[in-house]
């Protein structure tokens, strides 16, 4: 806290004396060529900057970056870009965000260390976007090594991020079904984060298996109003690994296609038959492939199979 009030003092002070500068300099202008007015500023720059960058990068960059203080970090970068440091600044930026976001894991047990990388993460994308696009790469791979200081770690708690969404999912907007992909995602700017998150991670099969299994537990728990945004990002997956990265994920969803359409055609039926089937009933129908033990080998599994069903297992 101390060092980030003494650097808004110090920039404050660089402020008030680069006014009293240019003050100054307006009124002998009649006398000075453009050239050596900007050679005065840039001098000034340098007297007031460059001396305190080390100081800056040792003491105080990486409380910016934990405290998320970005109009700083920019003022930092703009004085760093004067005096021709901004290459040197922009590393040091770097070694920090690597360092803070692989303390979040390192300290997991105190917070979330997702949602304190997706913070770090938008805080790294709006730096890169006004200050450092020249060091887009640099800075993305160092928050890349820091979110996967413990890779299993971190995919694996991403996974979990992306259950908890999504089972919240009314808590953070409320979803029109008719809207179109591009609408749906837009209402959805967590959704951005969980996408933009995942292409950081190292161990993206450790995240299939967490995920198909949440997935799994969120439509055997029924959660409808889950499935759109589940098939959205399973959609999104597969564009971005490919089908044999989503192949067991997109099983789900054709039983549950399968489901759908067995469940209406059985309403259907029932209604013909004056027999309405109840508001509550729902089944889901899955495939062989669903199942975690081999349709002839379910009394050697953990699964209590109804007797009534074991003879069309055999079939």
């Amino acid at each position: 806290g101390e060092i980030l009030l003494n650097l808004k003092e110090y920039f404050e002070d660089i402020d008030g004396i680069q006014r009293e500068l240019n003050e100054s300099i307006k009124r002998i202008s009649f006398v000075l060529s453009d050239s050596t007015i900007s050679d005065i500023k840039i001098s000034f720059q340098k007297l007031f900057f460059a001396s305190k960058l080390d100081q800056i990068c040792k003491s105080g960059l990486r409380n910016l970056i934990y405290n998320k203080d970005i109009e700083t970090i920019e003022k930092c970068a703009e004085l760093a870009r004067l005096t021709d440091k901004i290459k040197k600044f922009a590393h040091e930026l770097s070694f920090d965000f690597e360092s803070t976001v692989s303390n979040c894991f390192k300290e997991s047990a105190k917070n979330n260390p997702v949602r304190e990388s997706i913070g770090y993460m938008n805080l790294l994308n709006q730096l890169i976007e006004k200050s450092f696009a020249k060091h887009d790469k640099m800075l993305k791979e160092a928050f890349r090594k820091g979110f996967n200081v413990m890779p299993d770690l971190a995919a694996r708690l991403t996974a979990e991020e992306v259950n908890y969404v999504f089972l919240h999912l009314e808590i953070y907007t409320t979803i029109n079904k008719t809207a179109s992909e591009n609408e749906y995602f837009g209402n959805m700017k967590f959704m951005d984060n969980l996408i933009n998150l995942f292409k950081f991670l190292n161990r993206t099969d450790v995240f299939e298996v967490y995920h198909h299994l949440l997935l799994s537990h969120r439509v055997l728990m029924l959660k409808t109003s889950t499935l759109y945004a589940d098939e959205m990002f399973a959609k999104w997956l597969r564009e971005f690994c490919g089908v044999d990265y989503t192949q067991r994920i997109d099983t789900i969803f054709v039983d549950l296609h399968k489901s759908s359409k067995i469940i209406r055609q059985f309403n259907e039926e029932n209604l013909k038959k004056n027999n309405p089937t109840p508001n509550f009933f729902n089944a889901l129908v899955l495939s062989q492939s669903s199942w975690i033990a081999d349709k002839l080998n379910f009394d050697d599994s953990k699964i209590k199979v109804p007797d009534s069903i074991s003879p069309l297992l055999i079939q």
